[in-house]
């Protein structure tokens, strides 16, 4: 499957969905349930690929604002989120991480919750086309319930998001990282909360050090 083929896939099943992420999930499952077996392995390669070319500070960071807090765990889902919209916005928010405060709402909590069964539509679209679990980056069978667990070793390795780290107690470089995205919600809003940053830990001055980060298993720098 090519690039402009896995975009297609994932065009298709946001119009069908008129803006429900689930409906979506289950449209592209039903999709790819119809290709052939080695399509479906090629797409969920291309979707980890691809989510691995965000595994970058500044998109965290905007991440990190716009829901108010945000965990390894859920800058996966964010950046599935992102990868739903489509090709136009994911790679200006791989450009420019900034520009997403054009673009987001104000709530992303339900989004980023669930865009998480994008990243496993493939490995049910397997399973419903073959009665079997697809096999993973590394060989083994894929059940879809930790969809980082089974890639190579070269892509684990992969322990830091690109660009330089960030310190969520530092108000003031995050101003000057992604002005925007401050300015929509970071400015004004030390009140604002999220479950995203007690799911696992925090990004920012918890990660920099080593501590936030690491279990991002389909992240390689691009």
């Amino acid at each position: 499957m090519e690039t402009e083929e896995f975009w297609a896939n994932v065009d298709e099943a946001r119009e069908g969905a008129g803006g429900d992420l689930a409906r979506q999930t289950e449209l592209l499952t039903a999709a790819l349930a119809r290709r052939a077996p080695a399509d479906i392995v090629s797409f969920d390669a291309l979707f980890h690929t691809t989510r691995a070319h965000g595994y970058s500070w500044d998109l965290w960071a905007v991440g990190y604002l716009a829901a108010g807090g945000m965990s390894d765990d859920a800058f996966l889902d964010f950046r599935a989120l992102l990868i739903a919209m489509g090709q136009a916005v994911w790679d200006r928010a791989v450009d420019d991480p900034d520009s997403l405060a054009d673009v987001l709402d104000d709530d992303l909590g339900d989004g980023i919750d669930e865009a998480e069964g994008l990243g496993y539509a493939a490995a049910e679209a397997y399973r419903r086309s073959t009665g079997s679990e697809m096999p993973s980056l590394g060989g083994q069978p894929d059940d879809g319930s930790d969809d980082d667990s089974a890639d190579d070793d070269e892509q684990n390795a992969a322990a830091a998001p690109s660009g330089l780290p960030w310190d969520e107690n530092d108000p003031a470089d995050l101003e000057k990282r992604c002005p925007r995205s401050w300015a929509k919600w970071g400015a004004g809003s030390d009140d604002k909360t999220s479950g995203h940053a007690d799911d696992d830990t925090s990004a920012g001055g918890d990660s920099a050090d080593g501590t936030g980060h690491g279990d991002d298993g389909d992240d390689v720098r691009s």
